[in-house]
């Protein structure tokens, strides 16, 4: 019951009906929103799914917090293998907040950073399990996280990610490096 309220309390922020997929497929999804005690709930889980996992696939139309790029980076350099799709600006804000660390993650060979202009959501698929985030439209904040190991959520987002892939390109590395 208490995922199913918090369900309906996300559903504002998660375009899923526009996506494909009920917001009830997260019906047994670890739901994580702000809450006055912590208003970084959703940045912490976020985390959390990122340093447990060997590979990670994501696209996204706000931008990793700061903890969020550090633990990124950090993995990236300890294997783990991660594909990102963002728009331009906001790759340019995640690159920004710490050069040589991205610049290490790059390196390593286990990140690549492909660009598109129109995505609509944040959606990453790690080893064992799928989130959406949802960001409140007027301030761009991340005000819930919803993650699910459901294999018809994982059946959904995988082809999703691909098409947006398939329609993204490939970060100018020489602009990284000047």
């Amino acid at each position: 019951m208490e995922t199913e309220r918090k369900l309906r309390d996300v559903a504002q922020w998660l375009p899923t009906k526009s996506l494909g997929i009920t917001i009830e497929a997260f019906a047994e999804a670890v739901v994580t929103v702000v809450d006055s005690e912590d208003p970084y709930k959703p940045v912490h889980r976020y985390d959390e799914l990122i340093e447990d996992a060997e590979q990670m696939r994501a696209f996204g139309t706000a931008t990793l917090k700061s903890a969020n790029a550090g633990s990124l980076f950090q993995n990236v350099r300890a294997g783990m293998e991660t594909e990102i799709i963002y728009p331009p600006p906001i790759v340019e804000a995640v690159l920004e907040w710490s050069p040589e660390a991205a610049k290490k993650g790059l390196a390593s060979g286990n990140l690549t950073i492909l660009l598109h202009d129109t995505l609509p959501c944040g959606l990453t698929i790690f080893d064992d399990r799928i989130a959406l985030t949802g960001y409140d439209p007027d301030t761009g904040m991340l005000r819930a996280i919803v993650d699910t190991d459901a294999s018809k959520v994982r059946e959904w987002a995988t082809p999703l990610y691909e098409s947006y892939r398939n329609e993204a390109r490939s970060l100018n590395m020489e602009a990284i490096e000047a």
